[in-house]
């Protein structure tokens, strides 16, 4: 059991363009973001709506997706606690997040969604109504959109809650030498027209 979970893990890891990775961070021109994984994420530079053509943008957290680590703080109220982390490194051989720098004072839009499978009872929301599934063979959280408009030297998180199916969108700041996410607003989009 466990080979063929490598394999299909090796095979998932395999086949996925992603983002060119960049390293050198200005932050006067530039922006970084964290995208937690747990759900499937996509980010749509220079667009306040998200492309249905997949070439127009790049998986953040798609486990295709290597890990992408550009040095943001973790703040203190992260949805994993560092131990979490550790564990899930450790275990899979990856961080729970993928981070990038992104052009600031641009729109960025955020698409994110969740199929998981599962064989036992789950409740959460669909379409803004609470459902409860008995045995389904997959849990899915529809996409959610938004767009930001990152600002120059700052920080941003956003990821999935389960199994509610909300999505977050946060800024990282200092507050008395630690770092602290804080919610932000953001323009709820949709698929380009």
């Amino acid at each position: 059991m466990k080979r063929i979970y490598a394999g299909l893990l090796f095979a998932l890891m395999c086949g996925c363009a992603s983002q060119p990775v960049q390293t050198n961070y200005d932050p006067l021109t530039q922006a970084r973001i964290r995208a937690y994984k747990g759900g499937t994420t996509y980010f749509y530079p220079n667009a306040a709506c998200a492309s249905r053509n997949r070439k127009d943008g790049y998986a953040a957290t798609d486990f295709t997706v290597p890990n992408h680590i550009v040095g943001m703080p973790i703040p203190k109220n992260a949805p994993y606690d560092k131990s979490t982390f550790e564990s899930i490194s450790e275990t899979l051989g990856y961080v729970p997040f993928n981070e990038y720098i992104v052009a600031a004072n641009k729109a960025l839009t955020i698409q994110t969604y969740l199929i998981l499978p599962n064989s036992s009872q789950i409740s959460g929301f669909r379409g803004g109504s609470v459902v409860t599934v008995q045995n389904p063979g997959y849990f899915t959280c529809e996409p959610f959109f938004g767009t930001l408009t990152p600002q120059a030297g700052k920080d941003y998180e956003v990821y999935l809650v389960r199994p509610n199916c909300e999505f977050r969108m946060r800024e990282i700041v200092s507050e008395s030498g630690e770092a602290t996410a804080v919610p932000i607003s953001y323009t709820p989009s949709s698929y380009c027209q």
